[in-house]
C-alpha cells in the first residue's frame, strides 16, 4: 500500500519534468537536470517528514507499551539523522550544480549573457 502511494507521488512529481524532456541543447539539459533533482529533493523531504510524524504518532499512541514506544522513538531518531544527511547531500548537490554546471538556484546558467 505504502509503495503504491510512494510510486504515485513519484509519478506526480516527475510528470511535469518528463513532459518537457525534449532537450535540444546543453542549456536545456542543465535546466532539466536541476528540475529533476529539485523535485526528487521535495519528494525526499515529504517522505522524511511523514516518517517523522509516523514516529511521533507511534510514540504517543503507545504510551503504555514501552517496547512500542521505543520503536516510535527509533523512528524519530532515524528521521532526524536522515534530515541531517539530506541537508548535507543537498548542500553537496547544490555546490556541484553551481560550480560545475553553472546552474544557479533560479535554474538559469550563469554563462548566458543578454
Amino acid at each position: 500500500m505504502i509503495y503504491r502511494l510512494l510510486s504515485l507521488m513519484t509519478l506526480a512529481t516527475m510528470l511535469p519534468v518528463s513532459a518537457s524532456a525534449a532537450v535540444t541543447d546543453i542549456f536545456g539539459f542543465q535546466v532539466l537536470l536541476y528540475q529533476l533533482i529539485s523535485r526528487l529533493a521535495v519528494l525526499a523531504w515529504a517522505a522524511l517528514f511523514a516518517f517523522f510524524v509516523f514516529g511521533v504518532v507511534k510514540y504517543i499512541k503507545n504510551a503504555d507499551d514501552s517496547s512500542e514506544r521505543e520503536k516510535g522513538r527509533q523512528f524519530m531518531l532515524w528521521a532526524i539523522i536522515s534530515f541531517t544527511v539530506l541537508v548535507s547531500i543537498w548542500a553537496i548537490v547544490s555546490w556541484l550544480l553551481s560550480d560545475t554546471l553553472g546552474i544557479t538556484i533560479g535554474g538559469t546558467p550563469t554563462f548566458i549573457e543578454d
